[in-house]
């Protein structure tokens, strides 16, 4: 990993408890850095509010600049979700 990535891992779940905390750090660390990586092998459960930030995320690096980049290793149950919703042509393209 060079200087200007940085690997973000997400454990357990990812709903609207800690969905707006996400959004804040993603934010932060796009800020100063031209690539930024999430590790989602962790995560156990991802609910809408997760799945808004994720792609609020990924909206907001391909507007500003900045890459955004989604490990593919996922926990079964969240690799249906992001499926069922569409996004994993947009997340592994």
């Amino acid at each position: 990993m060079d200087g200007d990535e940085i690997c973000l891992q997400l454990i357990g779940e990812l709903d609207l408890s800690v969905a707006g905390t996400l959004g804040e750090r993603l934010a932060a660390l796009a800020n100063n850095r031209q690539h930024v990586r999430l590790d989602l092998h962790d995560l156990t459960f991802v609910d809408s509010s997760g799945m808004s930030v994720l792609v609020h995320a990924w909206q907001r690096a391909a507007s500003d600049g900045w890459e955004l980049t989604f490990d593919p290793e996922l926990q079964d149950e969240v690799r249906r979700v992001i499926e069922v919703v569409g996004l994993d042509e947009l997340f592994w393209p």
